[in-house]
């Protein structure tokens, strides 16, 4: 497999360069879930919502100085994680974004040694979503009246992260750590002040989104005890009243099928099964996705069936990271996922 194909990136499942599944899965479930979340299914850190939102303030209002915004972004993201690390051995699975880099040089931004998907790119539009207002940022103004300078006599260095370099940054952390309400603290999670905020925003951002649909989660803010198993039952497997569950199983029921063909097994039964379940989509629904897409890559359509395009490269790897979803409990989440981790990290 060439190094052009990336399993499971940034969103839910990458192929091709800028290509999302062959069938287009992708994309609709995306649309579907921003009908009833309103954040990216990859947005699952709540601290990233209000670090960016403070990062453009300061940007807006021309607090910091002459350095470029692309430029203080990553630096200032860098100086993030570095605040975390500092705190704990062990970011992984905490959707820290960059914690595995082990060499993070603070005093420049795109130095060839960073995340190509920073917070800015996956979170930005989320953000501008779910806060709408300058609570937060009056709030954080008030408690942290001294680190914005603190911040702009880092930003004024820059270059190799020599030993120079390297007590400032030491300096820096320290001063930053000992703010309790300061993002840069150490802490990973919100402040128990910043999650109510945070919290707050997430409802109205859901209730201004879909209001029926806020009225049937509401229970689940709040809630720790079986989360993910209780959400998903009101919502990923409710029948009828959400089209998650009947477009699950036909995804499924599709990708079984098409698996079928391309290794030349009858697949007459796992056809008449997709249609079936096809058939249960609400016509809303079923006007928004074909019941035989035109693939993008990999595969040509042969009437009603799929036939591998010949003299083009077929990933087997990427196949199979789709039959996986396939055959396991959901293929899709929309969002949900997401959700959840919010709410873990928010109540």
């Amino acid at each position: 497999m060439e190094a052009a194909y990336n399993i499971f990136s940034i969103r839910v499942t990458e192929f091709d360069e800028g290509q999302r599944d062959p069938f287009g899965f992708d994309d609709f479930s995306e649309k579907l879930g921003s009908k009833y979340l309103p954040f990216s299914g990859t947005v699952r850190k709540p601290i990233y919502f209000f670090f960016i939102d403070y990062v453009n303030w300061l940007w807006q209002n021309g607090k910091l100085g002459k350095i470029k915004k692309e430029e203080a972004r990553l630096r200032l993201e860098k100086l993030l994680v570095l605040s975390w690390k500092r705190n704990s051995d062990n970011l992984s699975g905490r959707n820290v974004l960059g914690n595995s880099k082990r060499k993070i040089n603070p005093f420049r931004g795109n130095d060839g040694n960073w995340i190509v998907q920073t917070c800015f790119k996956i979170y930005s539009a989320s953000v501008t979503k779910v806060i709408t207002d300058t609570k937060f940022i009056d709030r954080y103004i008030q408690d942290n009246p001294t680190e914005e300078k603190i911040i702009n006599d880092f930003l004024f260095k820059s270059g190799l992260l020599d030993s120079r370099n390297e007590r400032l940054l030491e300096t820096t952390l320290n001063k930053l750590s000992l703010k309790k309400f300061s993002l840069f603290s150490g802490d990973h999670q919100l402040t128990v002040r910043y999650k109510k905020i945070f919290g707050k925003y997430l409802q109205n951002a859901i209730w201004n989104t879909n209001e029926d649909y806020y009225n049937d989660i509401s229970l689940f803010f709040n809630a720790t005890n079986n989360l993910q198993e209780r959400l998903y039952k009101k919502t990923i497997k409710k029948e009828n009243k959400y089209p998650f569950n009947s477009l699950n199983n036909w995804f499924a029921a599709f990708i079984l099928a098409v698996d079928k063909d391309i290794n030349k097994e009858n697949s007459k039964e796992a056809w008449a099964k997709a249609d079936e379940l096809y058939s249960k989509i609400s016509d809303k629904y079923r006007k928004e996705i074909s019941q035989r897409p035109e693939a993008r890559c990999w595969f040509d359509r042969n009437g009603n069936k799929y036939v591998v395009k010949r003299g083009k490269e077929f990933s087997e790897n990427g196949w199979n990271a789709l039959l996986r979803r396939a055959q396991g409990e959901n293929f899709y989440e929309f969002k949900h996922f997401a959700f959840i981790s919010l709410l873990k990290d928010t109540y």
